[in-house]
Formats: C-alpha cells, sequence, structure tokens
C-alpha cells in the first residue's frame, strides 16, 4: 500500500492502521514519515515522482493534500494541490497498474448548513462555502473521471473534523482557547458536532483500501456529540473550569451578517463563528454498513489522548498513529 501524506496528520493514522493490519506500507510526502517499511519523497506537481511512488503498489491511499491554512487569496494553491495535485495522483497509479485508489474528502464539500433538518448522507447536495471545500469536491470530480477512463477501483471518503494526537485543526483550537482561560459560550452549546478521533479515522480509511473493498463515495464520522460535550471533556482533560460566561445567540449571528463587509478577514471570522454555533453533523451509516466498521474511540478517551499530546506526555500517542502537523504533501 502507498499511502500519500504519510507525514501527516490522517495519512500518519493510516500508514499505522495498514501496517496493524498486516499491509506492507510505503509512506509519501514532502519529508520521509516515520514508521514505514519503505518511504519516498513526493512533489504532486512533479509527475516522476509520484510514478515512483506508485510503482509496484496495489492500492494507494491518497491522503495528501492544502489544509489548515489561512484561506484568504489562495484560491490558486488550493486548486493545484488538491485539484491537480489529485489528477496526478490517478494518472500516475493508472500508469503503473495500481487497481484501487482511496481518496480522502472532506464534509466540508456540503458546504454551511446551519440547521438541516436530518443529518446529511452521501445523497445531500454540496454547496462548498470555502476555497478549501471547492477544491476538495473539485478534485472528487477529477478522480471519478480518471478512475473511469482508466478503469480504476475508486472510493472516496468524506472526513468528518478529526481529531486527537498531532491535531492542526478546529478540536486542538478550542482546545487551547479554553486552556488559556479565553472561551466565550455563544449559545447554550446545544449544537451538534460530527467528529472522529484519527486513529479511527486511519483504521476506517486502511479498511477502505481492502482488495475487493466496495466503491463509491462515503461519510465517515463517529456519532454526533453537542458542542457541551466537547467542551465540557475538554475542560476536564485540561483540569479547567467550564466557562460560565454565555452570549446569547441570536445577536451574535445577526452580527456575523454584517462582518463580511469588513473584507475577507470579517468574512472569514463570520465564518468561524457560525461554524462554532450551527450543527455540522452527517450520517456515516452507509460506510459502517459497506466496510462492518464502527468508532472504537469515546469522545472522553479521544480528547484525553488529544490534551495529554497537547501537554508534551508521549503517551498520548498511544491510541493514534504517530502523528505529525499536516503539510501540503
Amino acid at each position: 500500500m502507498l499511502v500519500l501524506g504519510a507525514s501527516g496528520f490522517v495519512g500518519g493514522a493510516v500508514a499505522h492502521a495498514a501496517r496493524l493490519a498486516g499491509w506492507q506500507v510505503r509512506g509519501a510526502g514532502r519529508r520521509h514519515p516515520l514508521g514505514c517499511a519503505e518511504t519516498a519523497i513526493v512533489d504532486l506537481a512533479e509527475p516522476e515522482s509520484l510514478r515512483a511512488a506508485c510503482r509496484g503498489a496495489t492500492v494507494v491511499v491518497h491522503a495528501a493534500g492544502l489544509a489548515h491554512v489561512t484561506e484568504a487569496g489562495r484560491d490558486a494553491e488550493f486548486e493545484s494541490v488538491n485539484v491537480r495535485g489529485t489528477a496526478a495522483v490517478l494518472q500516475a497509479a493508472a500508469a503503473e497498474g495500481v487497481r484501487r485508489v482511496v481518496l480522502v474528502s472532506s464534509v466540508s464539500v456540503y458546504g454551511d448548513a446551519a440547521a438541516p433538518a436530518e443529518d446529511l448522507g452521501e445523497a445531500a447536495p454540496c454547496r462548498p462555502a470555502s476555497a478549501y471545500a471547492r477544491s476538495k469536491l473539485a478534485g472528487e470530480a477529477v478522480a471519478r473521471q480518471a478512475a473511469a477512463a482508466a478503469g480504476l477501483e475508486l472510493t472516496i471518503v468524506r472526513l468528518a473534523t478529526a481529531y486527537g494526537p498531532g491535531d492542526p485543526g478546529n478540536v486542538a483550537r478550542l482546545m487551547r482557547v479554553i486552556d488559556r482561560g479565553r472561551f466565550v459560550w455563544i449559545g447554550a452549546g446545544e449544537n451538534r458536532k460530527t467528529l472522529i478521533h484519527v486513529a479511527d479515522a486511519g483504521r476506517a480509511l486502511a479498511s477502505a483500501a481492502a482488495p475487493g473493498a466496495p466503491g463509491g463515495i462515503y461519510n465517515l464520522g463517529a456519532a454526533p456529540v453537542t458542542m457541551a460535550a466537547i467542551v465540557g471533556e475538554l475542560a476536564l482533560a485540561l483540569g479547567r473550569s467550564v466557562p460560565a460566561l454565555r452570549i446569547p445567540k441570536g445577536p451574535v449571528l445577526a452580527a456575523t451578517r454584517l462582518l463580511p463587509g469588513l473584507g475577507r478577514r470579517g468574512a472569514a471570522l463570520a465564518g468561524r463563528v457560525r461554524k462554532w454555533i450551527t450543527d455540522d453533523v452527517y450520517d456515516a451509516g452507509r460506510f459502517a454498513h459497506a466496510f462492518d466498521w464502527h468508532p472504537t474511540v469515546s469522545l472522553r478517551a479521544g480528547i484525553q489522548s488529544e490534551v495529554a499530546w497537547y501537554r508534551g506526555d508521549r503517551r498520548g500517542r498511544a491510541s493514534a498513529a504517530p502523528a505529525e502537523r499536516a503539510s501540503p504533501a
């Protein structure tokens, strides 16, 4: 198995889970990944490096990409890495006789659903609202086209917010704000979020790579949890008091409608605020049924592992893959 992005957060977890499942793993990225039987340095913009990495592999898990960066003014970079880079991966895989590709996408392709009537499934319309989300949806499209043309088996997995040791994303940012005593409630915290621990994500993606596994598009996440539960578990693990100061949600939502008038930074701030106070829930039942997969890491155990990593206790990595910060490849 070739894991592209194996030096990153999710890719590292995939490589770790695949090794435990008995795969011989070749890890590839813009730096040499840790713990893989073979490693390769690749650049998504260099087809020859991708072909060399794919050579001899039967399956490719494409977990490389541009994420967790400031988006303003970077549309062309997202296009280059997440769209053209994905096309290059599929072309290299086909040229080297790879049989199967698993593409790691994102539930962000559905867009900002302020209050969905039900959990969003794979048939829900995609209305990406950011440069990153648009690039992930476009990457899915080029992957499907390339796979159909080359006769490759393709599984696309839309990943919910991942967290755990090495987290470069939203849960880690929330953890740091709580730890510094700067968190303020907006609303009652009753809105729900779909998360997935990085170790569960790695195990699921490795299972999707198995020979004969189903193709198609799947959401991947654990059961939804409330923001109140997330904040409570973070505060408990950090040894902090649960923040008491609350601001009503209505006036804040009204204010977010004015922020885009202040330019890109205002629009970005409005998007972050809406993200935290609205539902963000996705139905992953189709993946669970197709792959006989269920998450094993509870919210409490997962939060504790992230906080242990944050505090510098290397034992916090025991329940997940060795994780490094995500990078463009």
